[in-house]
């Protein structure tokens, strides 16, 4: 993660989040392609954040957190992508953390896909009914002013 990321401040709330849910959080994860039959490695995106957690006797469950401070593509089109990348990658379900706030009825289609919309304030809301002590404000992490 770049020092000049616009992005890192949200990617520091997701891996927040991750510890908070006892997740182990991997940042800017490559996303290869499936068939590479160049001579190089074609890296076809990248996971923002990407949590990692164990549940019950032999199962993982992986977590994407996407996120976005520009505003070039609708909520619901994003949580569309999300949910593309998710089955791609074969993870479970995927947040996506947005600077506006997505539509009520966009929130509610993305939930039905396994994508959680929020913008910084709901996803701190969020990682405090987790982890009270979960802090998602600018006490605790200095978000960049550019």
């Amino acid at each position: 993660m770049g020092k000049y990321d616009k992005d890192r401040y949200y990617k520091e709330l997701a891996v927040r989040y991750c510890l908070a849910r006892g997740s182990v959080p991997f940042l800017e994860v490559a996303v290869p392609s499936v068939a590479d039959l160049s001579d190089s490695v074609e890296v076809l995106t990248d996971i923002d954040v990407l949590g990692v957690a164990t549940y019950g006797d032999d199962g993982l469950r992986r977590t994407i957190f996407d996120c976005k401070t520009t505003n070039k593509m609708s909520s619901v089109n994003r949580a569309f992508w999300a949910a593309g990348l998710k089955g791609y990658a074969g993870c479970d379900d995927a947040f996506v953390i947005l600077k506006t706030k997505a539509v009520h009825n966009h929130r509610i289609s993305a939930l039905s896909i396994n994508v959680d919309l929020h913008t910084e304030d709901s996803f701190a809301d969020l990682g405090r009914t987790i982890d009270p002590a979960f802090q998602g404000s600018s006490r605790w992490l200095r978000r960049p002013q550019w």
